[in-house]
């Protein structure tokens, strides 16, 4: 096995079993388990948890493609892993300073979250927005140079601008319903950052 391998089967695979996991919190099948508020703050972290990693994952793909895309540039390489390491860092406080403060419903739905968590939002949509622009500005030059037309470059770049809208707008989303404070659809779009990041390696 080589890393890309392991990506795709984590990105493929885990984000499904995660989702398939979560189905016993906020439903039906919630009360036969008389969850305690410790028990949803548990489940709480292991969603949150998870949701990061696959979301870090994805980062790493992006990641690649822009290594290469500017394959002789250190400076680029070196820039975007120390942004890379500040979102993880920024990831983890967010977090870690949230989700004491998430209150649940007695089924374990979200049903308020602190204004601390749409930091974790802002600084995946900051760093993803970067490897965008990166992208997005090679491909311009690869037009400017006649290289337009090259499959694999109009891959790269069709797929990475839809993949970055959709994600982005997730992420608006969710900060918006946040933002308003709107009971139990507080988490409404959270789930789906974890399966939308699974088209990324499609």
């Amino acid at each position: 096995w080589n890393y890309t391998k392991f990506v795709f089967f984590f990105v493929r695979y885990i984000p499904v079993l995660v989702e398939i996991s979560i189905l016993l919190i906020g439903s039906e099948l919630s009360p036969r388990f008389h969850f305690t508020r410790h028990d949803c703050f548990i489940w709480q972290v292991y969603q949150g948890v998870a949701a990061s990693t696959v979301v870090l994952i994805v980062d790493t793909i992006l990641i690649l493609r822009v290594h290469a895309l500017y394959y002789g540039s250190s400076f680029v390489r070196r820039a975007i892993a120390l942004l890379f390491g500040f979102e993880v860092i920024g990831i983890a406080v967010g977090l870690a300073l949230s989700l004491p403060g998430i209150e649940y419903d007695d089924i374990c739905l979200v049903m308020g979250a602190p204004l601390i968590l749409i930091e974790y939002g802002v600084i995946t949509a900051l760093y993803q927005t970067v490897l965008f622009l990166l992208t997005l500005f090679k491909f311009i030059q690869a037009l400017r140079s006649g290289w337009g037309d090259v499959p694999l470059i109009v891959l790269l770049m069709r797929d990475g601008t839809w993949a970055f809208c959709l994600l982005f707008l997730l992420y608006v989303g969710q900060l918006l319903i946040y933002e308003l404070d709107s009971g139990a659809y507080t988490g409404a779009l959270y789930g789906y950052v974890k399966y939308i990041c699974r088209f990324f390696i499609l």
